[in-house]
């Protein structure tokens, strides 16, 4: 772990190239450099960002914080549902999965 920087973005920044270029997934990763897979994991939560196994990156998760924000503004349902489908097209497919999410949670508070 002595190769590992310690400053929690430079070590980001160090993990997502490594993945990028070297590594084919977090477990190599963590075992070329000697770290658990889940302190590496805790540490780069503690600076909101976590790992995705399709893009092979450790990325921060701001898409629920979006669907809040706008839920809260009282924007309608077909301008959230926009904003959500212009981040599945960034090249981010993990983020699809928060549009069946906010469904579900639209579900449950009109049966509330």
């Amino acid at each position: 772990m002595s190769t590992l920087p310690k400053d929690p973005v430079m070590l980001l920044s160090f993990t997502n190239m490594k993945l990028r270029d070297e590594c084919p997934d977090l477990t190599v990763f963590c075992e070329r450099y000697e770290i658990s897979c889940k302190e590496l994991c805790e540490r780069l939560a503690g600076i909101d960002y976590h790992y995705q196994e399709q893009s092979n990156q450790f990325c921060k998760i701001i898409y629920v914080f979006l669907t809040i924000f706008l839920y809260l503004l009282k924007c309608p349902q077909s301008l959230i549902l926009s904003a959500l489908r212009a981040f599945c097209f960034c090249g981010k497919p993990h983020i699809s999965r928060s549009i069946f999410l906010y469904f579900l949670y639209q579900t449950w508070l009109k049966s509330w």
